[in-house]
């Protein structure tokens, strides 16, 4: 994700060293910074021991670094004499960025040695250059710099507890909380969230945390709609457990609850290479994730007859999610994808303010619209993943990790929250909507714009929703007629679910001015991006361009088909 913003960081610690009297080589230090956090990054992606990368090479690169040295001339010189041959100088400094950026107390605290009242005055730095950091994060201004800052967000003992506030009530599956950390005797304020699982049967939040931190965090500088995933933790005790659901029931401090105790002496981080220990207790583990302000679920929407307030950016809301799963269809599955898990991000509040999206296609067309709303996916315990370089699946993780495992006996963790994810790897008989998340399924997906009605799913009869390939026929109930149903139809078994069809429609841009029965069909998610390409810049300029009309750009997106990193640029 690029750094772009309505002023670069260089230039805002100016007017921040202007303003406060520090430093001026503040900006070296920032430079700093970030080269280390790129070294480190290079570093750790070929050097981490997880299933999912590659094996480590640090000893070697050690070994190789000293012999080097050790190689060097013999000759006196006036380098040598300083202790540093000219060899051995650009091998210690390369080995040097690794040894300074190997923990992330190191990297703070060679920034912080340079200001004066270190934490005091690098929270106002970041309070200058990153005044909300929800937005930061969200859009990937600065996120690197405030995840160094709060040390990834590992350490709990920088949550402040006065403040931990209950998101939503407790679901079937678990509750999340709030996370307010803070760095002593500084004013700035980051969040994050803790998910929590309800029972011993929840999806199973182990393997969430792994898909969300090996597969999808990487997703999330190429596409706004994924959520970084932090940490994982268990419960140290039942009493633990107990303290903090009720906690959540309660509604927290504001709605009478107690104040808990320290985050730290509750929780405790976990292996998260023992997979076995996944399924004991299972309720008992948490998972720490990216944290949303001013959000609120599609579902809403829908549920709360607000229809009107989205209706103009139907096709950009739907275009933000099914273009990176169009992309990434051979190896990635949703599977949960409901009006629930999709939320609707506004940046900028209820300022009528809006950012410029452009999509760059491998074709070298730019699809653009104007968005109030960035769409964020969540809830990945059902997702199928394949991670081809690390030779890592769903079913492989199944076969590897869980049904031989004996704390996941009997039947291969099913009551340990597994029961869906596992699909057919153990019991090959089973029948659940389709919903196998053991195996890629392109179409599954689809069950998050077959529901974009007015009234809630599952209240189809046998009349409203008829069978597979006929149900999108003219509804006698007006209210269940699908947004996209005059542009194609959607054939999807069941509300739940449906089997993969690979071969794909040809849209047809005339689609408007056809009868149901002719308009092309859309299968699966190369369909639904086809047909969207296909009528959303006649929908944009229409519709979309007359609600923003009037209303500020406060910043202009760009996500590219090639693999690039996004990028957003904040304007002024």
């Amino acid at each position: 994700m690029s750094l772009s913003g309505a002023m670069d960081i260089s230039s805002g610690l100016s007017k921040y060293d202007d303003r406060s009297g520090v430093d001026m080589d503040i900006n070296d230090s920032i430079k700093a910074l970030e080269g280390l956090s790129l070294a480190e990054k290079k570093s750790s992606s070929s050097s981490s021991s997880s299933p999912f990368n590659g094996s480590r090479r640090r000893r070697s690169r050690r070994l190789k670094n000293k012999s080097s040295s050790a190689s060097s001339s013999n000759k006196p010189t006036k380098k040598r004499r300083m202790g540093v041959s000219k060899k051995s100088k650009s091998v210690k400094a390369k080995d040097g960025v690794r040894k300074v950026g190997s923990t992330l107390k190191k990297r703070i605290s060679g920034l912080e040695l340079k200001l004066k009242s270190p934490a005091k005055r690098l929270s106002n730095m970041l309070g200058l250059v990153c005044k909300d950091p929800v937005y930061c994060i969200a859009l990937g201004k600065y996120n690197e710099y405030l995840k160094d800052y709060f040390m990834d967000y590992k350490e709990l003992g920088l949550v402040d507890n006065n403040y931990i506030t209950t998101l939503g009530g407790p679901s079937a599956n678990g509750f999340v909380l709030r996370l307010p950390f803070m760095r002593p005797g500084a004013g700035f304020t980051a969040y994050t969230a803790i998910k929590c699982s309800l029972m011993n049967k929840s999806d199973n939040l182990f393997y969430e945390y792994h898909i969300g931190k090996n597969f999808i965090n990487p997703l999330c500088k190429r596409f706004p709609c994924f959520v970084e995933t932090y940490g994982l933790y268990r419960f140290r005790s039942e009493k633990d457990w107990d303290i903090m659901a009720d906690y959540s029931a309660n509604g927290g401090i504001a709605g009478g609850a107690k104040k808990m105790p320290p985050l730290q002496y509750m929780l405790e981080q976990l292996d998260t290479m023992a997979w076995e220990k996944s399924c004991v207790d299972s309720k008992h583990i948490c998972i720490l994730i990216q944290y949303f302000n001013n959000v609120l679920s599609l579902k809403h929407y829908f549920a709360e007859y607000e229809f009107p307030r989205i209706k103009s950016d139907m096709f950009g809301l739907m275009y933000q999610i099914y273009f990176p799963l169009q992309i990434l269809r051979r190896v990635y599955t949703h599977y949960d994808l409901h009006r629930d898990n999709v939320l609707l991000y506004k940046p900028f509040g209820d300022a009528k303010k809006y950012i410029e999206m452009n999509y760059h296609l491998a074709s070298g067309r730019v699809v653009q619209f104007p968005t109030e709303y960035v769409c964020k996916i969540i809830d990945y315990g059902r997702n199928y993943f394949s991670n081809a370089g690390a030779k890592m699946n769903t079913k492989k993780i199944i076969e590897k990790y869980i049904c031989p495992a004996s704390e996941c006996e009997p039947d291969c963790g099913e009551e340990a929250g597994y029961s869906i994810l596992q699909g057919r790897t153990y019991n090959p008989y089973v029948d659940f909507y389709d919903i196998y998340p053991d195996i890629p399924n392109m179409s599954h997906d689809l069950r998050l714009i077959d529901s974009l009605r007015k009234m809630e799913m599952g209240a189809y009869n046998s009349y409203e929703k008829n069978v597979y390939n006929d149900k999108h026929n003219d509804y006698k109930v007006d209210d269940f007629k699908n947004f996209f149903d005059d542009y194609c139809r959607i054939i999807y078994k069941h509300e739940w679910g449906t089997p993969p069809i690979v071969k794909n429609t040809k849209q047809s841009a005339d689609a408007v001015n056809l009868d149901v029965a002719k308009k092309p069909a859309v299968k699966n998610v190369a369909d639904v991006r086809e047909m969207l390409e296909t009528h959303i810049d006649g929908f944009v300029e229409n519709v979309t361009r007359v609600k923003y009309d009037g209303w500020l750009k406060a910043g202009v997106m760009h996500i590219y088909e090639d693999g690039r990193d996004y990028e957003f640029v904040a304007v002024d």
